[in-house]
């Protein structure tokens, strides 16, 4: 019997254009997709297929689609008609509207630096927030870079001011600023172990890092103003892998055909509870150990881009 899951979600993108065309999310093996009075093309993840067409799954292969309301898996050999597909109705859910809406936005918003430009315009209010004074330094080259952060172990970088330069980093209280961490140093690297810290649960925080006086000034995006930069964080002590507990549970994410796709699962639960530094690693970490790191790294290029470290973004785009 052919395996087939199809599930009626609702609508995502409402008056976009690219979400009237099934995304594939997943393809592996070999699979192709005939239009009407079009050669057939080999269909690949991150493909659109336009057109009321047939899809074509090889022995072994498997595939994919999301489309505006509906997601679709196939995994086993044969010719579907697409449109008889997302025709079916079965019963709604709203885990797998935001995954579709999460991973079409990471291919929509990484398709050019174009896009990775609007894509950090769009999340701008967000990511500029998270910088306090000190001049427009912007985020660039930062990390972490806002949001939430655990009891562990956390390297906090920055770009380098000039080859000699020397620095100030603190760990300051948003409520009092009494400094809770002071550190000199030549790198640009520091770690912290945020739970040796007397942070307390819930808590506001800054992180700051000044060139000592008689170095140059400059750090993140050049401004005549910019002396350092001062980033907000929040505290938590719940452990990074708790917040994935619950995802964990879910049928959809157990019964994921690769490791990419449950790797994007969590990314997308991180950033959405703004754990970014936990997806910003477990990106970094996926894209090293994936056999095919294709989504990954576009999502990741996006991801990066809407919090305002577009470089790296392109970079990811355009590898060297």
């Amino acid at each position: 019997m052919t395996r087939i899951l199809l599930l009626l979600l609702l609508p995502l993108f409402a008056g976009s254009q690219e979400s009237a065309v099934p995304l594939v999310l997943f393809a592996r093996g070999e699979v192709t997709y005939s239009a009407p009075e079009k050669r057939p093309i080999n269909v690949y993840t991150g493909t659109y297929l336009a057109g009321p067409g047939q899809i074509t799954v090889a022995e072994g292969a498997g595939v994919e689609i999301g489309h505006r309301n509906c997601y679709i898996r196939i995994e086993d050999p044969g010719t579907y008609a697409l449109t008889d597909l997302l025709a079916k109705e079965p019963p709604a859910t709203g885990f797998l509207k935001r995954f579709i809406e999460f991973v079409r936005r990471g291919f929509d918003q990484s398709a050019t630096d174009q896009d990775l430009e609007r894509a950090y315009l769009s999340n701008q209010g967000n990511s500029q927030g998270n910088v306090e004074g000190f001049g427009d330094a912007g985020l660039a080259g930062l990390k972490p870079f806002g949001g939430t952060l655990c009891p562990e172990p956390t390297p906090f970088t920055w770009p380098a001011a000039a080859a000699d330069a020397t620095y100030r980093v603190r760990i300051v209280d948003s409520l009092t600023d009494a400094s809770l961490l002071s550190v000199v140093t030549k790198d640009t690297s520091v770690l912290v172990d945020l739970g040796a810290l007397d942070l307390r649960d819930g808590g506001r925080y800054f992180w700051e890092v000044f060139p000592q006086p008689g170095a140059p000034a400059r750090l993140g995006r050049p401004s005549a103003s910019a002396t350092g930069v001062r980033i907000r964080f929040t505290y938590r002590e719940m452990p990074c892998e708790e917040v994935l507990a619950d995802l964990r549970q879910t049928p959809f994410y157990r019964d994921s055909t690769t490791q990419e796709q449950r790797q994007l699962l969590e990314v997308m639960v991180l950033e959405e509870e703004g754990y970014l530094y936990a997806a910003d690693r477990l990106y970094q970490e996926s894209i090293r150990q994936s056999t095919d790191a294709y989504p990954l790294r576009r999502n990741y290029a996006a991801f990066l881009a809407r919090w305002n470290q577009r470089s790296a973004a392109r970079d990811l785009i355009h590898p060297r």
